[in-house]
């Protein structure tokens, strides 16, 4: 009796010590996951940052057919883009509806008019802005649908040994917009887009030849940026 007595105090005495300890050293393991799981919090969150700005380079791609003859396909441009993210999270989760503005250039210096194929110039600069929507796909990783206004000014020259024509045009027209971006170290990103262009210019005749005045084609290539 007496030893059941004694192994009775030591086991109440030790019990709760042991299982003291052993909370102490659960509490422990859970304070060092504490850091890490924060930095997997902070490193999944959706949009750290409301502006972008990215220079783009893509190719002029004009579906109408006068326009290709005259003045080919695939004509370089450069752009440069700037966004501000007015709605973020709104809709669906890491969601942006954006407001965008851009302005390109897209020159030709080998144009050749259809007959005589007198040479043959063309600058178009249009200045854009607009809504779009991006959708998170995967992490890091967005599509998004877009469509602005525009407004574009338009030089053009043809020219052949005696005489040369000039045309100066501005005219309101329209683009949309879609494509994905990729995001990497959290303020950068690589954009891949494949923009729709309309606008319908004044027409442009001569005896010199005939400039389509319908530009409606595609903008595809490719861009790269930063976020803040």
């Amino acid at each position: 009796m007496k030893k059941l007595a004694q192994l009775t105090a030591i086991t109440t005495l030790v019990l709760p010590g042991l299982l003291s300890a052993e909370n102490g050293v659960k509490n422990n393991n859970v304070m060092k996951k504490s850091p890490t799981a924060e930095v997997e919090t902070q490193g999944s969150m959706c949009n750290p940052t409301n502006w972008t700005f990215q220079a783009r380079g893509a190719a002029f791609i004009p579906l109408k057919q006068n326009l290709r003859k005259m003045f080919g396909s695939g004509e370089p441009t450069m752009e440069l883009e700037g966004s501000y993210a007015i709605y973020k999270d709104k809709w669906t989760t890491c969601d942006q509806f954006l407001l965008w503005m851009n302005t390109g250039w897209t020159r030709v210096l080998d144009g050749k008019t259809r007959g005589w194929g007198y040479p043959t110039k063309m600058n178009l600069v249009p200045f854009t802005a607009g809504f779009s929507y991006q959708w998170n796909i995967v992490r890091n990783v967005d599509f998004y649908l877009g469509i602005g206004a525009s407004y574009s000014l338009l030089w053009a020259k043809i020219k052949n040994p005696f005489q040369e024509r000039h045309f100066r045009r501005g005219q309101f027209g329209f683009t949309t917009k879609t494509g994905f971006r990729f995001t990497f170290a959290t303020n950068f990103f690589f954009d891949i887009f494949g923009d729709y262009y309309f606008t319908s210019f004044r027409k442009m005749n001569s005896s010199l030849g005939n400039i389509e005045n319908n530009f409606s084609g595609f903008f595809v290539g490719g861009g790269f940026g930063g976020k803040w």
